[in-house]
């Protein structure tokens, strides 16, 4: 499992007969409202449109149309656009699926980028056709077209053992320990000297590292973190932007409403006015 109890959890978004979760998005040019995570099932990103790059770890894959990426169990990864908005569906599986092959996506390492293959975009395009639908059956049909694509990655696309880079691994580690941390306390005081005593690193080795693996500063980060999380409260429910503020670690609001805007493109109270 994952280590720290932060990581992408996925209760109450998977389809209501399948271990999987299946939507089509849409990264903009300049937005960072998407933060790097990671899950412990396997995600294909079926690139539909545009160009960008997406952070997977320590490598950068470029993502344009046509394109395949796969990010299997457990790997950090994010989606960036440029110079075009990227747009593409994402089918992440579940360990419960994979597990009724006798199969564990926590020791399967794939391929990650597949520049072409019309297998796996034909399931891709009945999976999509099949999306939505609420016949008795077709439930039975996408979980066949999963197993296919499975199948089809086991065959052509899976990775030695010993291709694992055991050294890389080792260097992630710690940065996926301090996002465990930052999740866990964004409502708190943060700074990196407190990261840094967390995960035994240099100030400079952290900083470095930290925004080699997320594209983003340890301070970016945070904020983006805090906005996200202030705009679920303010559209969930009847909170006050200034609750929301203090909730998500703000203790200045004009600071917040400067972060907020910078990093969601409009204020607080745009989105509490659109919940009211």
């Amino acid at each position: 499992m994952a280590d720290g109890p932060s990581y992408e959890s996925h209760i109450g978004l998977t389809d209501k007969w399948l271990p999987i979760i299946f939507k089509p998005y849409t990264v903009s040019v300049g937005s960072d409202r998407d933060i790097v995570h990671w899950h412990e099932g396997i995600e294909i990103f079926f690139i539909t449109g545009g160009q960008g790059d997406v952070l997977c770890d320590t490598q950068r894959i470029s993502a344009h149309a046509g394109k395949i990426i796969v990010i299997n169990s457990n790997q950090i990864h994010r989606a960036m656009a440029g110079p075009e908005d990227l747009n593409y569906e994402y089918l992440i599986i579940e360990p419960a699926l994979f597990e009724l092959l006798g199969l564990s996506p926590e020791q399967l390492r794939f391929q990650s980028g597949i520049e072409k293959d019309d297998v796996l975009w034909t399931c891709l395009y009945q999976l999509v056709d099949g999306r939505g639908k609420d016949t008795p059956y077709n439930w039975i049909v996408c979980e066949g077209l999963i197993i296919q694509m499975i199948g089809r990655l086991m065959e052509h696309y899976l990775l030695p053992e010993e291709s694992v880079d055991i050294q890389e691994q080792n260097r992630i580690k710690p940065i996926r320990k301090a996002l465990s941390y930052i999740r866990s306390h964004y409502m708190e005081a943060l700074d990196v000297d407190k990261l840094c005593a967390y995960t035994g690193f240099s100030k400079y080795y952290f900083c470095r590292l930290f925004k080699q693996l997320t594209g983003q500063t340890v301070v970016h980060y945070i904020n983006t973190l805090r906005c996200n999380e202030a705009q679920k409260l303010l559209m969930a429910g009847n909170i006050k932007v200034e609750e929301a503020a203090y909730a998500c670690g703000y203790t200045n609001i004009s600071h917040f409403y400067r972060m907020y805007r910078r990093h969601m493109g409009h204020l607080p109270s745009e989105d509490k006015i659109a919940k009211d």
